[in-house]
């Protein structure tokens, strides 16, 4: 309940292009990006996704993705979803609508994604970005046109700021001012100049980032 207070209170509140530390991206060039998480690796089109789960960025980043107790899906731009990402790229589908929680286990300086309703039409984005102490650090808004094109035109949103603090970021589509299910194309995201985690230690993570989002997740719904 208070995750879901939490991200209303900032959505509403933004009404600038930058807030606090982070400003917002509206092209995939303006995050310096140097590294990206690609959602096929969960599987094909179709496959059921449980939350809370981890992904692999391609440096090695170790991204946990939470949905409540909702399932995701991975879905095929030309296949499943034929909206207006590039043909065949992989994305995740939020069918219950909402905010989707992504964390990251070394916080970055940028991440960003396109977004498409799935209803056609003009949607909004939004991205509130949190760091390791859960403190705000800024939100960003667009908007966008849901169609069939197929032509890569889904809106892009990104947040960038001025070090690699961002920890967790929230994410929403609206439509009308009402939460829509969405896809989310792939993650691009710019690392800290520092190495990414080793396999074996990122491994050795996993289970025990996972249980911190379960936990996070409980109490901010307490």
């Amino acid at each position: 309940m208070i995750k879901t207070i939490r991200f209303a209170l900032v959505t509403a509140l933004f009404s600038a292009s930058s807030f606090a530390s982070v400003v917002s991206v509206l092209t995939p060039g303006g995050l310096n990006a140097n590294d990206s998480v690609n959602w096929g690796q969960l599987g094909g089109d179709l496959t059921v996704v449980s939350s809370p789960f981890a992904a692999n960025s391609v440096l090695g980043n170790l991204v946990a993705v939470t949905n409540g107790n909702n399932d995701l899906w991975v879905i095929k731009q030309g296949d499943t979803w034929n909206g207006n990402f590039n043909p065949n790229d992989m994305l995740l589908y939020n069918q219950a609508a909402g905010p989707v929680e992504i964390d990251f286990l070394a916080p970055v300086m940028s991440v960003g994604a396109r977004f498409q309703s799935i209803d056609f039409g003009p949607y909004s984005i939004f991205i509130t970005a949190f760091n390791s102490s859960n403190t705000l650090l800024g939100s960003a808004t667009t908007t966008g046109t849901s169609n069939g094109a197929a032509d890569g035109s889904a809106a892009f949103l990104g947040v960038l700021s001025s070090s690699a603090d961002i920890a967790s970021i929230f994410v929403n589509v609206q439509v009308a001012g009402s939460d829509n299910a969405f896809a989310l194309g792939s993650l691009s995201i710019a690392e800290a100049t520092t190495s990414a985690p080793e396999p074996s230690t990122m491994f050795l993570c996993v289970g025990g980032v996972l249980a911190c989002v379960a936990r996070k997740f409980r109490t901010t719904r307490s």
